[in-house]
């Protein structure tokens, strides 16, 4: 029975989060609070999603370092997923810089 009660209480906070609540605004999460080392997805309410990566010349790789290495951090901006880059000083692997 708590069980039950449980599962009920977070699926109806999921749907709260998925439905957004009245003007509250936009709700968008970034577990790794735009940290460039380590890996993360970023979401909105809107369905958006974008996973942290690495780009080596335009082109998503799965390490890269040098010239044309960037990393395309999923962030939140006014409640949105996005991306921004950033140049990982050491190079990027898996979605991360390297230290």
């Amino acid at each position: 029975m708590k069980k039950t009660h449980l599962f009920l209480g977070l699926a109806l906070l999921l749907s709260i989060f998925m439905m957004g609540c009245g003007k509250v605004g936009n709700i968008c999460l970034d577990p790794d609070k735009q940290n460039y080392n380590s890996t993360s997805v970023a979401s909105d309410q809107r369905g958006n999603s974008y996973s942290d990566q690495c780009y080596q010349g335009g082109q998503a790789a799965d390490s890269c370092s040098g010239d044309g290495c960037i990393l395309k951090e999923a962030v939140c901006n006014d409640g949105t997923a996005t991306t921004e880059d950033y140049n990982c000083p050491n190079g990027c692997s898996n979605g991360a810089c390297l230290p």
